[in-house]
């Protein structure tokens, strides 16, 4: 290990809190390795050997979507074979079968539809919350949140606003990467026009 990592290393084992600017240095460390230690060493710390999880359904609301990611073998147009938008009471009976099953959240991402308004994903979220109030609801990627700010003209942390309002508990890893510059060459023939704004607003509902 470097000295920067050898000194986190004694305040982790200490029990100190890292200051912000060595936490910045983190952040800009590609030492993925040594960050993976510091990570595991605190980690043990905190919950010694204990090991927590917890058991998710995945539904796909819909596979239809506006863009046309050179990457993605899911999506389809409107006029596609295999093309197919989950109706509310279908939602709520794969809702349903996971709670059964003994799910503890539903993990809830789809395409970007052209013509479902954003009244749908509120009114999916208000009642999948009302019918299964145990179920952590983890929905839409940066993607979907950017999709939606463009349909309804309001700012990314607005769209976020509403939708914890509506129910959604946290957002899932995936998506902002495929509005990253550096992979957009030819990854999306279209993409939402609101590719920046989701930035500065994922952290607050994201969880590790």
């Amino acid at each position: 290990m470097t000295p920067f990592f050898d000194h986190l290393r004694r305040k982790v084992e200490s029990g100190a809190r890292i200051s912000e600017t060595e936490a910045l240095e983190l952040f800009a460390s590609t030492d993925l390795l040594a960050i993976g230690e510091l990570a595991a060493l605190a980690n043990q710390r905190q919950n010694d050997d204990r090991v927590f999880f917890n058991v998710n359904r995945h539904i796909n609301y819909t596979n239809i979507c506006v863009n046309r990611c050179t990457f993605c073998a899911f999506s389809r147009g409107v006029e596609d074979e295999g093309c197919y938008t989950l109706t509310l009471n279908e939602i709520l009976h794969k809702a349903a079968e996971a709670s059964a099953g003994g799910a503890t959240e539903l993990h809830m991402v789809g395409g970007l539809h052209p013509s479902l308004p954003f009244d749908f994903y509120l009114e999916m979220l208000a009642t999948l919350r009302a019918d299964n109030p145990k179920l952590h609801l983890k929905a839409f990627t940066a993607v979907e949140i950017d999709y939606f700010s463009a349909l309804t003209g309001l700012s990314p942390g607005e769209v976020l606003a509403e939708l914890k309002r509506a129910g959604l508990g946290s957002m899932p890893g995936g998506g902002p990467k495929s509005s990253a510059k550096r992979c957009g060459s030819g990854s999306a023939r279209r993409r939402s026009p609101a590719s920046a704004g989701w930035r500065s607003s994922k952290p607050r509902t994201a969880r590790g």
